[in-house]
């Protein structure tokens, strides 16, 4: 987006591959940005771009994820974790190029919103 949203520019599409539910900028790179996606089973949840959002990379063994929410580390970087709308856990310590899960799916009640890291707590 251009112009304090003014003009959009469509940088990727893929039909019936689900719903974006997050997008975050790293805070220590502006030109990293982490999407995530309530994913179709053969799309990929998780995409990375490296240039703010011009070109997205898709994250193979990501696909069917119901990630609604992502997160970047303020102390580490490289670190990210995200939530599946299960409740599951995953995480990257590579800028979002591959994850894994850090604990099985949650008996919940409900479904997962949020995800953040405490800021003054390393």
């Amino acid at each position: 987006m251009t112009g304090n949203g003014a003009t959009a520019t469509l940088r990727y599409e893929f039909s019936n591959g689900g719903s974006v539910q997050d997008i975050e900028y790293d805070p220590q790179d502006s030109d990293h940005v982490v999407a995530c996606m309530n994913a179709a089973a053969s799309h990929p949840a998780i995409l990375v771009s490296t240039n703010s959002g011009n070109n997205w990379l898709e994250i193979v063994g990501t696909e069917g994820w119901l990630t609604r929410d992502v997160s970047f580390d303020p102390s580490t970087p490289g670190r990210i974790l995200q939530i599946s709308d299960d409740g599951q856990w995953a995480e990257s310590l590579d800028s979002g190029l591959n994850w894994g899960a850090l604990q099985a799916t949650w008996p919940t009640s409900g479904s997962s919103m949020f995800l953040a890291f405490d800021p003054h707590v390393s």
